[in-house]
């Protein structure tokens, strides 16, 4: 029975670490997804801009556009591998959930076991008792 609540407290524990690392990544995801959309409305704000200048501020525009893309991309790139890592910690927590119901149901059908082995325990105890003083009857009615 003791070793069955270690294991339960262990899987609580488990459960608690998978679900706060879920609310890491999910909250990661969060702050990634704002700044792909605040890249996004630069980006598109930079592409706005008049053409007018000299060939070199053109140029240096191009490459600044290129390298927010490649930002972009970069970004959206650790976005997908974010959603498949929350994918796998939600496996992970539901995982550790299932875990702990079952030593939960483990360690309530424990605890009924115990209860009625005491009951039919006391029971006995009961009817021997009840037995000894038909005995005892018997004998003083001699």
């Amino acid at each position: 029975m003791k070793s069955l609540s270690t294991l339960h407290r262990l899987q609580s524990h488990k459960l608690d670490n998978e679900s706060k690392a879920l609310t890491t990544l999910e909250t990661r995801s969060v702050e990634l997804q704002h700044s792909l959309d605040i890249l996004g409305q630069y980006r598109r704000e930079m592409s706005r801009l008049p053409t007018y200048g000299s060939a070199f501020a053109l140029h240096n525009r191009n490459i600044m556009h290129r390298q927010l893309g490649d930002l972009i991309d970069k970004q959206h790139e650790e976005k997908v591998a974010l959603k498949l890592s929350i994918a796998q910690q939600k496996k992970v927590v539901l995982d550790a959930f299932v875990a702990r119901k079952s030593s939960e149901i483990i360690l309530e059908r424990q605890r009924i076991r115990q209860s009625f082995e005491t009951q039919r325990q006391e029971q006995k105890i009961l009817d021997e008792l009840a037995l000894n003083q038909v005995r005892l009857a018997a004998r003083d009615k001699r």
